[in-house]
């Protein structure tokens, strides 16, 4: 039963066998490359995946495979050895935070998973340990499958006949919420602050923006918020 598919710059393509619960590779012929999943069942780590993503460049191919079962992604290099590091000594990322994990695409700086138990879309840093950043802020919805259009556009997925939205990655949007920096100062002398100054585009009929600025002599001070 395919169920997902990606490809790496050599041409090959990635098959998740949700039925068989395996990831198959196939050349650029359209030929199996039994090797890899023979690889993979030695690692005996997979119990159901359910989607891939493969980020692909001139030094390492990773293969990334979200696993349903395990509530985590694993990851791969293009032979299906499960690739451990210091940082990452079980090869995998997001356990504990993945819930419900399906929809995944790799970045060269990111990896995005989705999650339909928070209907939300969870970023990871790419790289030696996968830490996890954050949610992408204003999208509470399904996640089927996710995709990337060239490289600040990410595709959302969120099933049936809906037509896909397109998300940022470089901004955030939301209608309401807060935000605040640690302590800002320009040196060690007294400093007082006049103005605060933003900068906006015109907003919509109806809408308005408010803005609260807290000052403190004491860093440790923090907003009522």
């Amino acid at each position: 039963t395919p169920w997902a598919l990606a490809g790496d710059r050599r041409g090959n393509i990635y098959v998740v066998d949700y039925g068989n619960r395996r990831v198959r590779k196939f050349n650029r012929a359209g030929e199996l490359e039994p090797s890899f999943s023979e690889t993979i069942d030695m690692c005996s780590v997979l119990k159901q995946p359910v989607d891939v993503a493969v980020h692909s460049s001139d030094e390492e191919t990773r293969v990334y495979v979200v696993d349903a079962g395990l509530r985590c992604v694993l990851v791969f290099d293009e032979e299906g050895n499960l690739v451990r590091t210091p940082e990452n000594k079980n090869g995998a990322f997001g356990t504990g935070v993945l819930i419900r994990p399906l929809g995944i695409a790799a970045t060269n700086d990111a990896v995005y998973v989705g999650d339909n138990e928070r209907h939300a879309i969870l970023k990871f840093e790419r790289g030696k340990s996968y830490k996890f950043i954050g949610e992408a802020i204003g999208y509470h919805a399904p996640v089927a499958a996710l995709a990337m259009l060239g490289m600040e556009t990410l595709l959302v997925h969120s099933g049936g006949s809906v037509a896909p939205r397109r998300l940022s990655i470089r901004k955030g949007f939301r209608t309401r919420g807060a935000m605040w920096s640690s302590a800002i100062s320009v040196s060690s002398l007294k400093t007082k602050w006049h103005r605060v100054e933003v900068e906006m585009r015109r907003l919509a009929a109806g809408a308005h923006l408010r803005l609260f600025v807290f000052t403190s002599d004491n860093e440790a001070d923090a907003p009522l918020v």
